[in-house]
C-alpha cells in the first residue's frame, strides 16, 4: 500500500483542536489543587466549635452560631399577613 501524503483540511482541524484539549486537561490540573484546597477549608470548618458571627465575614465557608431571641411583642412577616400565622 503506498504511502498517502495527510490532507490539509483534518491536519488543520486537527492540531488546534489538539492543543485545545491539552490547554483543557492542564488547567483541570490547576483546578484540582484549587479544589483540593477549598475541599480542605470546608472539612476543617466543620470539625470546628461554631464560633459567634464576626463583624465582617472574609471566609464564604465560616460555619458560625446565631443565637436569637423572642420577645412576643411584635411578629414581623410579608405585607398582608396576620403575625403568627403560618401562609397555606
Amino acid at each position: 500500500m503506498p504511502w498517502r501524503r495527510p490532507r490539509l483540511w483534518p491536519t488543520l482541524f486537527t492540531v488546534p483542536a489538539l492543543a485545545l484539549l491539552v490547554g483543557l486537561g492542564l488547567w483541570q490540573l490547576e483546578r484540582l489543587d484549587q479544589k483540593t484546597a477549598i475541599l480542605e477549608r470546608i472539612e476543617a470548618g466543620l470539625a470546628a466549635a461554631p464560633a459567634p458571627l464576626p463583624a465582617t465575614v472574609d471566609d464564604p465557608f465560616l460555619d458560625c452560631r446565631i443565637e436569637t431571641a423572642t420577645t412576643g411583642e411584635q411578629q414581623v412577616g410579608p405585607p398582608g399577613q396576620r403575625p403568627g400565622r403560618v401562609p397555606a
